[in-house]
């Protein structure tokens, strides 16, 4: 018989490093794949945009994809979403702060194309 405590465990847990300008590709993989199994990907993707301030469904996925982020991060990526009310803006601020940059293609910045 399973007892009680057993029961309210959870069954996924995120177990990484926190996140650093290192191992964001590792911790974007990990995190996106327990959002997924969690069923609140849609969160980050804007697919499920905040429809009404009492939808509690909404407020309540969101604070556990939120949530979970948070408790990912280190002091230093965790400083840069404190105070976002989003997952999808957390999400995006670290993207923004720790992912790859995003080039420029390569005719905006070569100035080596020959015109035959």
């Amino acid at each position: 018989m399973e007892s009680m405590a057993a029961a309210a465990v959870p069954s996924v847990m995120i177990n990484l490093k926190a996140l650093s300008h290192y191992n964001y590709e590792h911790w974007r993989f990990r995190v996106k794949t327990y959002l997924l199994a969690e069923d609140l990907w849609d969160l980050i993707e804007g697919k499920n945009e905040h429809p009404k301030p009492e939808d509690k469904d909404w407020s309540k996925r969101n604070a556990k994809a939120l949530h979970a982020i948070h408790i990912s991060c280190g002091d230093d990526s965790e400083s840069s979403i404190t105070g976002m009310k989003t997952a999808r803006e957390a999400w995006n601020k670290l993207e923004e702060k720790f992912g790859p940059k995003k080039s420029v293609p390569a005719l905006l910045h070569s100035g080596t194309e020959t015109h035959d």
